[in-house]
């Protein structure tokens, strides 16, 4: 008996004395590494620099240490001198944290069961798909890697602390009569500007080099993404540009999406195909990609009717809809900026009907169930509510879409019905909203409340209906009704309730 309690005794010893460091993140993971659901998702790597396997377990993982155990991490193992990989901010997925780390710099804290700080690890603003962490395993020194290594050795790997400036091109991106001659401005001395024309982002190993002082002559719509490269420097953010030539008026808004082809049609990672990845959903009884929850990074630039381009930014688009997804040349999209990006909102006033606006997010709708037919009337029977119905609707401008250059018809720029519409519209923040989901409403306390009120007391009585005026807005909830009877609203009221 003695044996085994001092067997026992040593070996939880020795686990409690070995430390676990936090070795290296990446903060703005666009497009460089995926997590096991074909997500882009940012991940932090942990290093065990002792001679023996450490439990991950005994460990919290948090960026306040007001909650010093925000994320308890899961049961695994690391070997002696290894590595754990994991994966943050989707926690609806297992071992995903419960927190995000932050684009523009912030502190992590590794502590124990007493949360005691065993490891601090701050870091600045990130940088595109370039990681952070310890210039070797363990070691204090910390830098920026363009040559990323989650769950492996950072130790010899490239390193800079200096950065590329961005390509400018001589000529914007824009809508175009004719062909036109396009160069870039001199990069800095020693640095080269590199190229894709396809919607790839342009890395060191893809893309074509520019030789200064020449130009690309434009005859075709073309769309070029570029960035700056350099020995002993960090590849700069990505320049695109969309230069759409020769096209009819279109007297509309133009959207020119860009983002690399295998991102839309790739069998196993693309979101407009029917694929081999995918999942069943919306009906759907077999599996097809365009119902996964994929992100893919993409550049939205939005050209006014007037031909002046009014955005240019980089973005996530996640496809949308339901029903229409299927077997449909056009999808509807989500246009999601982000913080990752450098800015997390669409700062112009899209909708001629909501001037002064920005937008945490937005659609790029397919018409829906209308996608065949008009590709109009839910956008027309939304407008009709405007000064006649004490109701939020989502405002509504059709637009012609290029997808890297190629036409892909007319779809309309929709607003949102979620929290970030009454961030846009009223300027709530997210945490000022109570969201209660469609399907949970009928197991919420004061919905039961009400419910059963109704039930058990004449509502035709006075004093009944002044009651219940005072746990819901009748007028609001009348004239809700009265508008899906109007437009004839056949996929309601089993759908699309908010």
């Amino acid at each position: 008996m003695k044996k085994i309690l001092a067997i026992v005794f040593i070996v939880v010893s020795c686990n409690i004395q070995a430390q676990l460091k936090i070795n290296e993140i990446m903060a703005t993971n666009v497009s460089a590494v995926w997590d096991n659901w074909y997500n882009f998702t940012n991940w932090i790597e942990l290093y065990n620099p002792t001679g023996m396997p450490v439990f991950q377990n005994d460990y919290a993982l948090t960026d306040d240490m007001n909650e010093p155990r925000k994320w308890q991490l899961h049961y695994k193992s690391i070997p002696a001198k290894g590595f754990a990989l994991l994966w943050m901010e989707r926690p609806e997925r297992e071992f995903h944290s419960p927190f995000k780390l932050k684009p523009g710099g912030g502190s992590l804290y590794l502590v124990d069961w007493n949360n005691e700080i065993i490891d601090q690890f701050s870091y600045p603003a990130q940088f595109r798909n370039t990681s952070f962490g310890r210039k070797s395993d363990g070691a204090d020194e910390l830098v920026f890697f363009e040559d990323h290594s989650p769950g492996s050795s950072n130790n010899g790997r490239n390193w800079s602390n200096t950065r590329c400036i961005e390509p400018v091109p001589t000529v914007a991106g824009g809508l175009y009569p004719s062909e036109l001659a396009v160069a870039f401005e001199a990069p800095q001395p020693g640095d080269t500007i590199i190229y894709t024309l396809n919607g790839d982002e342009p890395t060191r190993n893809n893309a074509i080099r520019y030789q200064p002082g020449s130009t690309l002559q434009i005859t075709n719509n073309t769309v070029i993404r570029a960035i700056t490269i350099g020995k002993g420097k960090l590849a700069s953010d990505i320049t695109t540009a969309s230069y759409l030539i020769g096209q009819r008026e279109f007297n509309l808004p133009v959207v020119s999406l860009v983002t690399s082809p295998k991102f839309l049609f790739d069998n196993t990672i693309g979101i407009y195909v029917e694929g081999t990845n995918g999942i069943e959903g919306c009906g759907d009884p077999l599996p097809h990609n365009w119902n996964q929850d994929w992100d893919r990074p993409a550049n939205f630039e939005l050209f006014d009717r007037s031909k002046l381009s009014r955005l240019n930014q980089e973005i996530d688009i996640q496809t949308a809809g339901c029903g229409s997804r299927a077997n449909n040349r056009q999808k509807s999209l989500h246009i999601k900026p982000k913080n990752k990006f450098g800015d997390n909102t669409l700062n112009y006033p899209i909708f001629g009907s909501r001037p002064n606006k920005k937008y945490k997010d937005i659609a790029l709708r397919n018409s829906g169930n209308d996608h065949k037919y008009s590709m109009m009337r839910d956008g027309m029977m939304q407008s009709l509510i405007i000064g006649r119905m004490d109701l939020e609707y989502l405002a509504y401008e059709p637009a012609v879409l290029f997808i890297n250059g190629e036409y892909y018809g007319i779809q309309n720029l929709r607003e949102r019905s979620n929290a970030d519409l009454l961030y846009a519209t009223h300027g709530y923040d997210e945490e000022d909203i109570i969201k209660i989901d469609t399907y949970d409403i009928v197991n919420h306390p004061l919905y039961k409340e009400l419910i059963g009120f109704v039930s058990n007391n004449d509502i035709t009585q006075n004093a009944v209906y002044e009651q219940v005026k005072q746990q819901m807005d009748v007028e609001n909830y009348i004239q809700n009704i009265i508008t899906h009877i109007f437009v004839a609203n056949y996929d309601w009221p089993h759908n699309n309730v908010k």
